[in-house]
């Protein structure tokens, strides 16, 4: 995924520079280039975006005491909650109450 999103990023960079920027070309031709290096932006932040969550979908995580069995992602199974948890902080507050 790195090497094609460096791949569309380089593309989008040579069309900026040869033709959007470029004073001598035709101003068609330079709206164009710079629609098309928008587009190619927008694939390129997809592998940001959506890359980690189609990863996880195909393959996944083997079982440690921290992950589920057969998740796609990371589940964290913990067994104390944590100092300052949501249900911490609420049984704070009712005993503050009362």
């Amino acid at each position: 995924m790195t090497i094609c999103r460096d791949r569309l990023l380089k593309q989008r960079l040579d069309i900026l520079d040869q033709i959007a920027n470029n004073p001598k070309a035709d101003w068609r031709a330079r709206v164009d280039a710079h629609h098309l290096a928008a587009e190619i932006f927008t694939a390129a932040m997809k592998f940001y975006t959506e890359g980690p969550a189609i990863l996880a979908r195909r393959h996944q995580f083997p079982r440690t005491s921290l992950t589920g069995a057969g998740l796609t992602g990371i589940n964290l199974e913990l067994r104390n909650p944590l100092p300052y948890s949501r249900q911490r902080y609420e049984q704070q507050e009712e005993e503050q109450e009362q």
